[in-house]
């Protein structure tokens, strides 16, 4: 029993390293690290083009922070996305399947690579973004830690949600295509017309990702939600609605996002036939 699993867990390795070097030796890759560093230089010049440049180390980070959601979705859609569909579209599952592999390895194993790809990816973008801070700001805010984990856990469920798509299509491009508009688009759509209505959208999966940037304001501490009416030109005012923050149901939402992905994913990937 225990050799057995031993064994379904090295072959879950061999499967993820496989991947990984996929990953690291594909045009995509090249592209990502563009994109990272795209993002991060317009997060860096805007503020020196049109103000006064980086000041204050909370409000910096907090900048940057507020682009790792989009980055996140990037990295998801053009990987994470392609993780179960690309086996079935370039038939290289054929030769999976007729090896003595368990589908659960195989799974585990992409999932793995999925997961640590996005996470290594999104946090050299971090990485850039802390060091740009320390060096104009000469400091840091003390919440970084509490961050990062909002980081770790928003990555599994943009992974999981990624891969459930990837199980559901027969086309990479398409795969990637619905993974960004659902995680950029629809989501947001639902989280944005809750807002507007005053309601809490603590169930989205954007917010443990609006979590990252608001963590270094609140750290572990509760804030409960509130509105105002805020004048956005002369005479004119526009309600205002803060959704609450909490940091153990907004873990337990990342979680319940990527368990339910991950789940309903492999149960349609052990269904699916060369």
């Amino acid at each position: 029993m225990a050799a057995g699993i031993m064994d379904d867990l090295r072959q879950a390795f061999v499967v993820a390293k496989n991947e990984m070097f996929k990953y690291v030796r594909g045009r995509k890759a090249l592209i990502l690290a563009v994109l990272i560093l795209a993002v991060w230089g317009l997060a860096t010049a805007l503020p020196y083009i049109y103000g006064d440049g980086l000041e204050g180390s909370k409000d910096s980070l907090s900048m940057y922070l507020g682009s790792a959601w989009i980055v996140i979705i990037i990295i998801v859609a053009m990987f994470s996305s392609g993780t179960i569909v690309s086996e079935f579209e370039d038939r290289t599952a054929l030769v999976l399947f007729t090896r003595p592999i368990r589908k659960g390895s195989i799974f585990l194993g992409k999932f793995i690579a999925a997961y640590v790809f996005g996470l290594v990816a999104i946090m050299i973008y971090i990485a850039l973004s802390i060091v740009t801070v320390l060096v104009a700001t000469g400091g840091l805010p003390a919440y970084i830690p509490v961050a990062m984990m909002f980081v770790v856990v928003t990555v599994f469920a943009a992974t999981g949600v990624a891969m459930l798509i990837s199980s559901v299509f027969k086309r990479s491009s398409t795969a990637a295509i619905i993974t960004f508009f659902m995680l950029f688009l629809i989501t947001n759509l639902i989280s944005s017309t809750l807002v507007m209505m005053e309601t809490d959208p603590w169930y989205m999966v954007e917010i443990p990702a609006m979590n990252i940037y608001r963590s270094l304001e609140y750290g572990l501490e509760f804030a409960s939600s509130w509105s105002e009416s805020q004048e956005i030109m002369p005479g004119v005012f526009m309600p205002i609605f803060q959704p609450a923050y909490d940091v153990a149901r907004s873990v337990a939402v990342a979680l319940a996002w990527g368990l339910v992905g991950l789940v309903s994913s492999f149960l349609l990937f052990a269904r699916k036939e060369v």
